[in-house]
């Protein structure tokens, strides 16, 4: 079922057919339903978090969870394989607490800047992953997508060293996974019409 799209070496791994369509749309349907849940919630990233119900699912919040939690997993042990990295220093096993699905609803001038990611925990706690594994629910948008910056840094969103004609840009694709390197910066340019919808997981090494 998983297959490569797009192998940028130790910055990132492009893999299709990790989600179904029936799948990922359960997913923002769940999503939608129930914004307040902990572990798979709904935003928006231009408007805030959405508080409508869109009405029932016919699937349970612990087996979407379990889903994504499984397929995450699946995708980030491939790109630990091609890339020759040792998984057993990775830490699936994290503490469900601490596991959580946002399902982010990108509409029209959505973008993020120059950065490498960072995730902020409930307790505060700000760190930065080994890798993330960024899941795409829909494709049917123009913009919005991922860039790979040719860059050793990025000092206040300023490039450092940047190579524009080295940038790889990935596009999104519906069911698809990319997983990305924490020290790869990267951005994700401007939605300029319809919605992307995606989700985002970090892993890190055992402390």
């Amino acid at each position: 079922m998983f297959e490569v799209l797009n192998d940028y070496g130790i910055q990132a791994l492009h893999i299709k057919n990790c989600l179904s369509k029936e799948e990922c749309e359960k997913l923002i349907e769940y999503g939608k339903a129930n914004p307040t849940q902990r572990r798979i919630s709904y935003s928006e990233v231009a408007g805030g978090r959405y508080l409508e119900s869109s009405g029932e699912v016919d699937i349970k919040a612990e087996e979407l969870f379990d889903l994504l939690d499984k397929k995450t997993e699946q995708a980030a042990r491939i790109y630990l394989n091609k890339n020759e990295l040792d998984s057993s220093l990775y830490n699936f096993a994290e503490e469900k607490e601490k596991k959580s699905f946002t399902i982010k609803t990108w509409k029209i001038g959505g973008s993020i800047g120059n950065h490498k990611d960072s995730y902020k925990y409930s307790d505060g706690t700000v760190v930065e992953p080994e890798i993330s594994v960024i899941t795409y629910f829909t494709d049917d948008f123009i913009g919005g997508d991922l860039v790979l910056l040719s860059a050793d840094d990025h000092i206040n969103g300023e490039l450092v060293n940047h190579n524009k004609d080295l940038d790889q840009i990935i596009k999104p694709l519906t069911g698809s996974m990319v997983v990305i390197s924490s020290k790869a910066v990267h951005k994700v340019t401007p939605v300029i019409s319809g919605i992307r919808i995606s989700t985002d997981r970090a892993i890190h090494l055992f402390e």
